[in-house]
């Protein structure tokens, strides 16, 4: 990332604006393997440190991150004027996080706080996000299926000029296992539930669900 970015604003090689970021920052029990794990506070800081010299667009707080340590990561990143982003909505919303990533996905709790099982969000955590401004990625695993439809992207010329040659052939490959593949279940995953158990407000039926997977208010969540 560093070469490239001194290459392109250099003028010796021609190429797009990046916007990239290190490895997540995790804590002394990391989930992935190549992962760096942080096991102290003077360690904490010298990811920091590490991230501003290597001029990191964005910070990524990841699952097993302690809680004071994500706020310090944020505090920091804020500091030098970067986002932060991580797999949880609270408690990153109170202390200004930016964003949450794949709309609920693996954390330490064992189960997400902010969508239901059948993947679809719950009121009052949409309400939240909102009200602090904060973006939600949606990260849609199973969209390859629609390049049986569109491949646009794949035959873009900006797309195919700016690919090394490895990654235009995995994105063909992608595509045209699209259109020869039975794509039944990512459709159904990609598709709207609309059958789902609901209250009289809209809203999904948490005793349905049981208690582990009832969601609270704005209000007593954040306190």
């Amino acid at each position: 990332m560093v070469e490239e970015r001194e290459a392109t604003r250099s003028g010796a090689r021609i190429g797009p604006r990046y916007f990239a970021t290190g490895e997540a920052v995790d804590g002394p029990r990391i989930y992935y393997n190549f992962m760096r794990p942080t096991f102290s506070g003077a360690q904490l800081e010298r990811e920091l440190e590490r991230a501003k010299s290597l001029e990191y667009d964005l910070m990524k707080c990841y699952v097993r991150l302690p809680v004071m340590w994500h706020r310090r990561v944020v505090d920091f990143a804020h500091g030098v004027g970067i986002p932060v982003t991580s797999h949880y909505h609270y408690p990153a919303v109170a202390f200004g996080g930016d964003a949450m990533e794949h709309t609920g996905a693996t954390n330490r709790f064992g189960y997400s706080r902010t969508v239901t099982p059948l993947g679809t969000g719950f009121s009052d955590v949409t309400a939240l996000f909102v009200a602090s401004d904060m973006a939600r990625t949606p990260t849609l695993f199973g969209s390859t299926t629609l390049y049986r439809e569109d491949r646009s992207l794949v035959e873009d010329r900006r797309v195919r000029t700016l690919n090394p040659p490895w990654r235009t052939a995995a994105l063909e490959e992608s595509a045209d296992a699209a259109g020869r593949t039975d794509q039944t279940a990512r459709r159904a995953n990609l598709r709207p539930r609309s059958t789902r158990p609901s209250t009289s407000s809209g809203r999904e039926d948490a005793s349905f669900w049981g208690p582990t997977r009832r969601s609270t208010t704005p209000r007593s969540a954040c306190t």
